[in-house]
C-alpha cells in the first residue's frame, strides 16, 4: 500500500504466520512496476526470512568476535601491516608494551628508528609473498630492549592480491640472557680446566 501510495521502493520488517500456525519473521521489499503512463500499475513484493538473516548475522558476529580474541589472546606480539609499514592492527599484548600503535610506523613503533629495519621481513614478504623470519632487538614503550623473533605472514583480499602482511614476534629475551649466561660459563669451565 505503502508503495502505491507514494511510487517509492519500501522496506520493512513483519510477521507472516505460517500453515502450520507459526509465527515466521520476514523483511518485505517492494518496489513499484510503472505503467505506461507513469503510474505505478503493480508491486513487486519479495520476501527474506529474517530468521536466517539473523541467523548469518550472529554467526558472523560470533565468528569476528572468536577472532578478535585468539588474536589479542596469542602469546606473542602481533601487527597487520600495509605496504607502507603503517600498523592497520594490534593485539592487545603489542599494545601494552608498545603502546597504542595503530596507524603508526611499524620500525617507529617498534625501533625506535627512522627507517625500516635491515632486512625487513616485512617487505620482503609484500616482494615475494613468502613467509620470512628474523631475528631483531627492539625497544618497548619503556625504552627496554627485547630480543624477539619475527615471523610474517600474507593477508590476501577476495582476488589472492596481498592486502597486508601480518607480523608476529616471539620476546626470546630470556632465553637470550640465558644463553649468554650459558656461554659465559662455558667459556670459564674451558678456562678453567686449561688452568688445571
Amino acid at each position: 500500500a505503502r508503495t502505491l501510495r507514494t511510487g517509492q521502493a519500501q522496506k520493512s520488517r513483519e510477521g507472516l504466520f505460517g500453515e502450520d500456525e507459526s509465527l515466521n519473521a520476514v523483511t518485505v521489499h517492494t518496489a513499484p512496476i510503472h505503467g505506461r503512463n507513469g503510474e505505478v500499475d503493480l508491486v513487486l513484493e519479495m520476501l527474506v526470512e529474517s530468521s536466517e538473516v539473523q541467523r548469518l548475522q550472529d554467526e558472523l558476529h560470533t565468528s569476528r568476535r572468536l577472532y578478535r580474541q585468539l588474536f589479542d589472546e596469542a602469546p606473542c606480539f602481533i601487527t597487520v601491516q600495509d605496504r607502507h609499514l603503517r600498523i592497520q592492527a594490534a593485539n592487545s599484548r603489542f599494545r601494552e608494551a608498545f603502546g597504542a600503535a595503530t596507524g603508526g610506523l611499524c620500525y617507529q613503533v617498534y625501533c625506535r628508528s627512522e627507517r625500516p629495519c635491515f632486512g625487513c621481513p616485512t617487505l620482503k614478504t609484500f616482494e615475494d609473498g613468502q613467509p620470512h623470519q628474523c631475528e631483531l632487538a627492539v625497544r618497548d614503550k619503556n625504552g627496554r630492549t627485547l630480543n624477539v623473533v619475527v615471523w610474517t605472514a600474507t593477508i590476501r583480499n577476495a582476488l589472492g592480491e596481498i592486502e597486508a602482511v601480518m607480523e608476529m614476534a616471539t620476546d626470546i629475551t630470556q632465553l637470550s640472557r640465558m644463553q649468554d649466561h650459558l656461554s659465559s660459563l662455558g667459556l670459564l669451565i674451558a678456562s678453567l680446566s686449561h688452568g688445571l
